[in-house]
Protein backbone atom coordinates (compact mmCIF):
# COMPACT_ATOMS: atom_id res chain seq x y z
CA UNK A 1 0.00 0.00 0.00
CA UNK A 2 2.85 2.38 0.84
CA UNK A 3 4.53 1.55 -2.49
CA UNK A 4 1.27 2.28 -4.32
CA UNK A 5 0.90 5.68 -2.64
CA UNK A 6 4.51 6.49 -3.47
CA UNK A 7 3.99 5.57 -7.12
CA UNK A 8 0.86 7.72 -7.33
CA UNK A 9 2.69 10.71 -5.88
CA UNK A 10 5.62 10.20 -8.23
CA UNK A 11 3.22 10.04 -11.18
CA UNK A 12 1.60 13.36 -10.27
CA UNK A 13 5.01 14.93 -9.71
CA UNK A 14 6.21 13.60 -13.07
CA UNK A 15 3.23 15.05 -14.98
CA UNK A 16 3.62 18.51 -13.49
CA UNK A 17 7.42 18.39 -13.77
CA UNK A 18 7.08 17.54 -17.46
CA UNK A 19 4.61 20.37 -18.04
CA UNK A 20 6.95 22.86 -16.36
CA UNK A 21 9.86 21.43 -18.37
CA UNK A 22 7.96 21.95 -21.63
CA UNK A 23 6.92 25.43 -20.52
CA UNK A 24 10.55 26.31 -19.77
CA UNK A 25 11.74 25.01 -23.15
CA UNK A 26 9.04 26.80 -25.15
CA UNK A 27 8.91 30.03 -23.15
CA UNK A 28 10.88 31.88 -25.81
CA UNK A 29 8.16 31.08 -28.37
CA UNK A 30 5.76 33.39 -26.52
CA UNK A 31 7.45 36.44 -28.05
CA UNK A 32 6.10 35.33 -31.43
CA UNK A 33 2.49 35.27 -30.22
CA UNK A 34 0.01 37.74 -28.82
CA UNK A 35 0.57 36.82 -25.18
CA UNK A 36 -0.59 39.38 -22.62
CA UNK A 37 -2.60 38.91 -19.45
CA UNK A 38 -6.05 40.48 -19.71
CA UNK A 39 -7.32 41.05 -16.17
CA UNK A 40 -10.90 41.67 -17.28
CA UNK A 41 -11.24 38.26 -18.91
CA UNK A 42 -9.47 36.65 -15.95
CA UNK A 43 -11.94 38.29 -13.55
CA UNK A 44 -14.85 37.07 -15.71
CA UNK A 45 -13.37 33.57 -15.61
CA UNK A 46 -13.24 33.64 -11.79
CA UNK A 47 -16.86 34.86 -11.59
CA UNK A 48 -17.95 32.15 -14.02
CA UNK A 49 -16.26 29.44 -11.97
CA UNK A 50 -17.80 30.81 -8.78
CA UNK A 51 -21.21 30.34 -10.43
CA UNK A 52 -20.11 26.90 -11.68
CA UNK A 53 -19.40 25.71 -8.14
CA UNK A 54 -22.73 27.09 -6.95
CA UNK A 55 -24.35 24.89 -9.61
CA UNK A 56 -22.39 21.94 -8.23
CA UNK A 57 -23.99 22.38 -4.83
CA UNK A 58 -27.46 22.89 -6.31
CA UNK A 59 -27.01 19.71 -8.35
CA UNK A 60 -26.36 17.65 -5.24
CA UNK A 61 -29.34 19.28 -3.52
CA UNK A 62 -31.55 18.12 -6.42
CA UNK A 63 -30.51 14.49 -6.00
CA UNK A 64 -30.86 14.54 -2.22
CA UNK A 65 -34.44 15.68 -2.75
CA UNK A 66 -35.02 13.00 -5.40
CA UNK A 67 -34.16 10.29 -2.86
CA UNK A 68 -36.49 12.02 -0.34
CA UNK A 69 -33.76 13.15 2.02
CA UNK A 70 -34.93 15.85 4.42
CA UNK A 71 -31.95 18.11 4.89
CA UNK A 72 -31.82 21.95 4.91
CA UNK A 73 -30.44 23.45 1.71
CA UNK A 74 -27.42 25.09 3.36
CA UNK A 75 -26.49 21.85 5.15
CA UNK A 76 -26.53 19.99 1.84
CA UNK A 77 -24.21 22.61 0.36
CA UNK A 78 -21.89 22.22 3.34
CA UNK A 79 -21.79 18.44 2.94
CA UNK A 80 -21.11 18.80 -0.80
CA UNK A 81 -18.34 21.37 -0.61
CA UNK A 82 -16.51 20.13 2.48
CA UNK A 83 -16.61 16.47 1.42
CA UNK A 84 -15.23 17.44 -1.99
CA UNK A 85 -11.87 18.06 -0.35
CA UNK A 86 -11.69 14.29 0.09
CA UNK A 87 -11.09 13.95 -3.66
CA UNK A 88 -7.48 14.95 -3.11
CA UNK A 89 -6.88 12.06 -0.70
CA UNK A 90 -5.88 8.77 -2.41
CA UNK A 91 -8.88 6.47 -2.66
CA UNK A 92 -12.36 7.20 -3.97
CA UNK A 93 -14.31 6.73 -0.73
CA UNK A 94 -13.41 9.80 1.31
CA UNK A 95 -15.87 12.11 -0.42
CA UNK A 96 -18.77 9.77 0.33
CA UNK A 97 -17.64 9.05 3.88
CA UNK A 98 -17.45 12.79 4.42
CA UNK A 99 -21.02 13.29 3.25
CA UNK A 100 -22.25 10.49 5.51
CA UNK A 101 -20.49 12.07 8.50
CA UNK A 102 -21.69 15.62 7.79
CA UNK A 103 -25.32 14.54 7.25
CA UNK A 104 -25.57 11.97 10.03
CA UNK A 105 -27.69 14.24 12.25
CA UNK A 106 -30.39 14.82 9.63
CA UNK A 107 -33.33 12.87 8.27
CA UNK A 108 -31.41 10.99 5.59
CA UNK A 109 -30.03 7.47 5.65
CA UNK A 110 -26.61 6.26 4.50
CA UNK A 111 -28.32 4.50 1.61
CA UNK A 112 -30.01 7.73 0.53
CA UNK A 113 -26.70 9.60 0.73
CA UNK A 114 -24.91 7.00 -1.38
CA UNK A 115 -27.80 6.82 -3.85
CA UNK A 116 -27.92 10.60 -4.31
CA UNK A 117 -24.14 10.72 -4.74
CA UNK A 118 -24.12 7.90 -7.27
CA UNK A 119 -26.93 9.45 -9.28
CA UNK A 120 -25.17 12.81 -9.26
CA UNK A 121 -21.91 11.30 -10.57
CA UNK A 122 -23.69 9.13 -13.15
CA UNK A 123 -25.69 11.98 -14.71
CA UNK A 124 -22.72 14.32 -14.47
CA UNK A 125 -20.52 11.80 -16.32
CA UNK A 126 -23.13 11.07 -18.99
CA UNK A 127 -23.63 14.80 -19.48
CA UNK A 128 -19.89 15.30 -20.07
CA UNK A 129 -19.86 12.50 -22.67
CA UNK A 130 -22.83 14.02 -24.48
CA UNK A 131 -21.31 17.51 -24.44
CA UNK A 132 -18.01 16.19 -25.79
CA UNK A 133 -19.80 14.25 -28.54
CA UNK A 134 -21.74 17.33 -29.63
CA UNK A 135 -18.54 19.42 -29.57
CA UNK A 136 -17.01 17.13 -32.21
CA UNK A 137 -19.35 18.74 -34.73
CA UNK A 138 -17.32 21.95 -34.36
CA UNK A 139 -13.90 20.36 -34.84
CA UNK A 140 -12.14 20.70 -38.19
CA UNK A 141 -12.61 17.01 -38.86
CA UNK A 142 -14.12 14.97 -41.63
CA UNK A 143 -16.72 13.45 -39.37
CA UNK A 144 -18.72 11.69 -42.08
CA UNK A 145 -20.53 8.70 -40.64
CA UNK A 146 -19.43 9.68 -37.13
CA UNK A 147 -22.13 12.33 -37.04
CA UNK A 148 -24.67 9.51 -36.89
CA UNK A 149 -22.73 7.88 -34.07
CA UNK A 150 -22.77 11.16 -32.16
CA UNK A 151 -26.53 11.53 -32.38
CA UNK A 152 -26.98 7.85 -31.59
CA UNK A 153 -25.39 8.61 -28.23
CA UNK A 154 -28.33 10.82 -27.26
CA UNK A 155 -30.98 8.04 -27.09
CA UNK A 156 -28.38 5.66 -25.61
CA UNK A 157 -27.64 8.08 -22.78
CA UNK A 158 -31.35 8.66 -22.21
CA UNK A 159 -31.75 4.89 -22.03
CA UNK A 160 -28.77 4.39 -19.74
CA UNK A 161 -30.18 6.68 -17.04
CA UNK A 162 -33.23 4.46 -16.67
CA UNK A 163 -33.30 3.12 -13.08
CA UNK A 164 -33.55 -0.48 -14.28
CA UNK A 165 -30.39 -0.11 -16.37
CA UNK A 166 -28.51 1.59 -13.54
CA UNK A 167 -29.65 -1.09 -11.09
CA UNK A 168 -28.47 -3.78 -13.51
CA UNK A 169 -24.94 -2.41 -13.43
CA UNK A 170 -25.13 -2.01 -9.66
CA UNK A 171 -26.08 -5.68 -9.43
CA UNK A 172 -22.99 -6.63 -11.45
CA UNK A 173 -20.81 -4.59 -9.10
CA UNK A 174 -22.50 -6.31 -6.16
CA UNK A 175 -21.56 -9.71 -7.54
CA UNK A 176 -17.95 -8.67 -8.13
CA UNK A 177 -17.43 -7.03 -4.76
CA UNK A 178 -19.71 -9.40 -2.83
CA UNK A 179 -21.16 -6.44 -0.98
CA UNK A 180 -24.72 -5.29 -0.54
CA UNK A 181 -25.20 -2.17 -2.61
CA UNK A 182 -27.88 0.45 -2.97
CA UNK A 183 -30.86 0.16 -5.26
CA UNK A 184 -32.17 3.15 -7.19
CA UNK A 185 -35.88 3.75 -6.72
CA UNK A 186 -36.06 7.23 -8.24
CA UNK A 187 -38.54 7.63 -11.11
CA UNK A 188 -37.16 7.66 -14.65
CA UNK A 189 -38.97 10.91 -15.47
CA UNK A 190 -37.32 12.60 -12.49
CA UNK A 191 -33.85 11.58 -13.67
CA UNK A 192 -34.47 12.72 -17.24
CA UNK A 193 -35.14 16.35 -16.36
CA UNK A 194 -31.82 16.57 -14.51
CA UNK A 195 -29.86 15.94 -17.75
CA UNK A 196 -30.42 19.49 -19.14
CA UNK A 197 -29.17 20.84 -15.81
CA UNK A 198 -25.83 19.10 -16.28
CA UNK A 199 -25.60 20.12 -19.92
CA UNK A 200 -25.84 23.70 -18.65
CA UNK A 201 -23.36 22.83 -15.89
CA UNK A 202 -20.73 21.73 -18.43
CA UNK A 203 -21.44 24.71 -20.64
CA UNK A 204 -20.61 27.06 -17.75
CA UNK A 205 -17.48 25.05 -16.94
CA UNK A 206 -16.30 25.28 -20.54
CA UNK A 207 -17.15 28.97 -20.76
CA UNK A 208 -15.03 29.69 -17.69
CA UNK A 209 -12.19 27.70 -19.24
CA UNK A 210 -12.49 29.67 -22.47
CA UNK A 211 -12.30 32.94 -20.53
CA UNK A 212 -9.07 31.80 -18.85
CA UNK A 213 -7.55 31.10 -22.26
CA UNK A 214 -8.90 34.39 -23.60
CA UNK A 215 -7.23 36.21 -20.70
CA UNK A 216 -3.88 34.91 -22.00
CA UNK A 217 -4.21 35.19 -25.77
CA UNK A 218 -6.55 36.01 -28.64
CA UNK A 219 -8.82 33.08 -29.48
CA UNK A 220 -12.01 33.13 -31.52
CA UNK A 221 -15.32 32.69 -29.68
CA UNK A 222 -16.16 30.07 -32.34
CA UNK A 223 -13.77 27.76 -30.46
CA UNK A 224 -15.97 27.82 -27.34
CA UNK A 225 -17.87 24.59 -28.21
CA UNK A 226 -14.57 22.76 -28.76
CA UNK A 227 -13.13 24.03 -25.48
CA UNK A 228 -16.31 23.02 -23.62
CA UNK A 229 -15.98 19.50 -25.03
CA UNK A 230 -12.26 19.26 -24.25
CA UNK A 231 -12.58 20.37 -20.64
CA UNK A 232 -15.67 18.27 -19.92
CA UNK A 233 -14.21 14.99 -21.22
CA UNK A 234 -10.83 15.66 -19.57
CA UNK A 235 -12.63 16.16 -16.26
CA UNK A 236 -14.40 12.82 -16.69
CA UNK A 237 -11.25 10.88 -17.57
CA UNK A 238 -9.45 12.45 -14.64
CA UNK A 239 -12.34 11.60 -12.32
CA UNK A 240 -12.58 7.92 -13.26
CA UNK A 241 -8.80 7.54 -13.23
CA UNK A 242 -7.46 5.63 -10.25
CA UNK A 243 -3.96 6.89 -10.95
CA UNK A 244 -4.18 10.16 -9.06
CA UNK A 245 -6.56 11.71 -6.49
CA UNK A 246 -8.91 14.32 -7.89
CA UNK A 247 -7.61 13.62 -11.40
CA UNK A 248 -4.51 15.60 -10.42
CA UNK A 249 -2.02 15.49 -13.25
CA UNK A 250 -4.17 13.27 -15.47
CA UNK A 251 -6.56 16.09 -16.30
CA UNK A 252 -3.76 18.59 -16.89
CA UNK A 253 -1.88 16.22 -19.19
CA UNK A 254 -4.96 15.49 -21.30
CA UNK A 255 -5.96 19.13 -21.51
CA UNK A 256 -2.51 20.11 -22.73
CA UNK A 257 -2.58 17.39 -25.40
CA UNK A 258 -5.93 18.66 -26.65
CA UNK A 259 -5.25 22.38 -26.42
CA UNK A 260 -1.98 22.38 -28.38
CA UNK A 261 -4.13 21.80 -31.47
CA UNK A 262 -5.79 25.17 -30.83
CA UNK A 263 -2.93 27.34 -29.52
CA UNK A 264 0.83 27.43 -28.92
CA UNK A 265 2.07 24.87 -26.40
CA UNK A 266 3.32 27.32 -23.74
CA UNK A 267 -0.02 29.17 -23.71
CA UNK A 268 -1.87 25.85 -23.45
CA UNK A 269 0.26 24.83 -20.45
CA UNK A 270 -0.18 28.20 -18.72
CA UNK A 271 -3.95 28.04 -19.30
CA UNK A 272 -4.19 24.53 -17.87
CA UNK A 273 -2.13 25.34 -14.79
CA UNK A 274 -4.02 28.61 -14.23
CA UNK A 275 -7.31 26.73 -14.48
CA UNK A 276 -6.20 24.19 -11.86
CA UNK A 277 -5.04 26.92 -9.46
CA UNK A 278 -8.25 28.94 -9.78
CA UNK A 279 -10.55 25.92 -9.48
CA UNK A 280 -8.69 24.55 -6.44
CA UNK A 281 -8.77 27.97 -4.78
CA UNK A 282 -12.52 28.30 -5.37
CA UNK A 283 -13.11 24.76 -4.08
CA UNK A 284 -11.27 25.66 -0.90
CA UNK A 285 -13.13 28.97 -0.61
CA UNK A 286 -16.53 27.28 -0.88
CA UNK A 287 -15.49 24.64 1.66
CA UNK A 288 -14.31 27.29 4.15
CA UNK A 289 -17.42 29.42 3.75
CA UNK A 290 -19.74 26.42 4.06
CA UNK A 291 -18.16 25.50 7.40
CA UNK A 292 -20.05 28.50 8.78
CA UNK A 293 -23.41 26.96 7.89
Amino acid sequence: MKLKKLMLRLFVIFIFAYLFYRLYNTWGDLTSYNFELNYWFLALAVLTFLFFYLLEGIGYYIYVKLVHGKVPFMKILKARYVSDMGRYIPGKVWTYLGRIYLLKNYDITKTQILTSSMLEMAIMALGSILVFAISLLFWDLKIGVWIYVIFLLIPLILLFVHPKILNFFLHLVQKLTKKELIKIRTKYSQLLWTIPFYLFYWLIYGLGSYLIIRSLTEISFTKIPIIIGIFSISWLIGFVSFIAPGGLGVREGLLTLFLIFLMPEPIAIIAVLTSRIILTAIEGLYALISLKF
